[in-house]
């Protein structure tokens, strides 16, 4: 014991103790900054997937209002208003999944 009662080497002892907690804690804050990024990235493809599909629906509307307008049939009427219901309720989905993003950050 009488190697510990020696101060200096107490003092290196304690010096290598606060390198690899300051080594450890170093590690850990870039591991969490690598986490940190690759969520901020999911939320990205996240948003994009929603755009996406809310586009489709819009594509849909617009390829059925043309087929309308040329055909005149009342049966595209009422296949167009359902798609045009149809893309209100993606607008609203997409409208309330933006909002749950941003409350997230």
């Amino acid at each position: 014991m009488k190697l510990f009662s020696n101060k200096s080497v107490f003092f290196i002892l304690i010096l290598a103790m606060m390198v690899l907690s300051g080594w450890f804690g170093y590690n850990a804050f870039i591991s969490y900054k690598a986490y940190v990024d690759s969520q901020a990235n999911t939320k990205g493809s996240v948003f994009v997937e929603n755009i996406d599909e809310f586009i489709n629906t819009l594509e849909e509307e617009e390829l059925n209002s043309a087929i309308y307008f040329g055909s005149n049939g009342i049966n595209n009427f009422n296949k167009l208003k359902q798609i045009r219901v149809e893309v209100d309720n993606t607008l609203n989905q997409l409208i309330s999944k933006l909002q749950n993003l941003k409350d997230i950050k």
